[in-house]
């Protein structure tokens, strides 16, 4: 497999089919120490807000902490095969939103049932916003693999 630049249109429509098979991915966010944290989260794309992706947290969990000492962040996004990944980076914000959050939830649909489960506390919510930087695709079904900054 060659590794080389893909272009934007390509990335997106990836992430897009990737958001909208299986919205599941791995978050992976840096401590005020320095430590990596992983974790499962469900992603979304918000129509209409190209170049962001988003979920939500509670104001209390540790992420919050994490980012606010370090913004810089890693999706890692998969097919359910887990034949193409797509790995986004860029700078996340938690903040308070209604409207977004509305937005965001949306499109987050019946996904967050592992959320709910450990935050009771609906109306307290936080988007997560990432501004996406760059993304590095590899696509093992198609026999490619590249990378892209966003501008």
């Amino acid at each position: 497999m060659d590794s080389n630049d893909i272009g934007q249109t390509e990335a997106f429509n990836a992430l897009e089919d990737l958001v909208d098979s299986d919205p599941v991915g791995v978050l992976a966010t840096v401590d005020e120490n320095g430590l990596p944290h992983v974790r499962w989260m469900v992603a979304a794309l918000v129509r209409g807000r190209p170049g962001f992706l988003y979920s939500v947290t509670a104001p209390d969990f540790a992420k919050v902490r994490h980012i606010e000492a370090q913004p810089r962040v890693e999706w890692m996004l998969s097919n359910k095969k887990r034949t193409t990944v797509l790995n986004v980076t860029g700078v996340m914000q938690a903040y308070r939103n209604p409207a977004l959050q509305g937005e965001v939830q949306e499109a987050l649909g019946g996904n967050l049932m592992t959320f709910w489960t450990l935050n009771q506390k609906t109306d307290d919510l936080l988007v997560l916003e990432t501004v996406i930087e760059e993304m590095t695709l590899l696509d093992a079904g198609e026999g490619k693999s590249g990378h892209v900054r966003i501008s």
